[in-house]
């Protein structure tokens, strides 16, 4: 494994439950664990995050009235481990699950992140890409579709509103999740997110 990706997981695995459940004070967890996390975020930068994710012209995935917002880099080995544990949810009806593409993990997650959003059919470009993946390796693997050969002004544009999204909240990693709680009140998660505490994201879903 990655040591850099190590470092992100030991430092996410370490987040209270109340870290995702409560809807303020969230703090963004940095990969490194040598670098100071980022300010607590207010609730209004959470609602600002959704509402930009609703916004950001996401793949859907599924058909559901509870919508779950996922940015993603089709290099990352966490997004695609959270795209596996979503299928039973998905293929139930219990979640519909808008993927916002970005592409900075790696040398060719950006020529990938392209490949996905400039396909026909972006939904089946993401499914082959998750499909086919395989664990980085050396600087190479990650994410199974072909980097695009030319990256379209419109998508260059595109991601970079994605990662910009991100970057407002002080997240420097993904999978990061962002939802609207049955309460009525805007959530986020970023990383790895277990099976046990997924399930219950999904219950909470308005």
């Amino acid at each position: 494994m990655n040591p850099a990706f190590r470092r992100h997981r030991l430092a996410l695995s370490a987040l209270p439950i109340a870290a995702w459940l409560l809807p303020a004070a969230v703090r963004a967890q940095p990969y490194d664990l040598d670098v100071p996390p980022a300010p607590a975020l207010a609730q209004s930068a959470i609602d600002a995050l959704l509402a930009s994710a609703q916004a950001a012209g996401g793949i859907d995935d599924g058909h559901s009235a509870h919508r779950l917002y996922v940015f993603y880099d089709p290099n990352c080995p966490y997004c695609r481990r959270l795209y596996d544990d979503l299928r039973p949810f998905v293929a139930r009806g219990a979640v519909q699950v808008s993927w916002i593409t970005v592409g900075f993990l790696a040398p060719s997650s950006l020529p990938k992140a392209a490949a996905i959003v400039q396909a026909r059919d972006p939904l089946a470009a993401l499914r082959r890409n998750e499909g086919s993946y395989a664990a980085p390796a050396a600087g190479h693997g990650g994410g199974g579709i072909a980097p695009a050969a030319t990256i379209e002004p419109a998508t260059r544009a595109r991601l970079q509103r994605n990662l910009d999204m991100l970057r407002a909240v002080h997240a420097f990693g993904v999978p990061l999740a962002v939802w609207r709680g049955r309460d009525g009140q805007a959530r986020m998660m970023l990383g790895e997110i277990e099976r046990d505490r997924l399930r219950e994201l999904v219950s909470l879903l308005a």
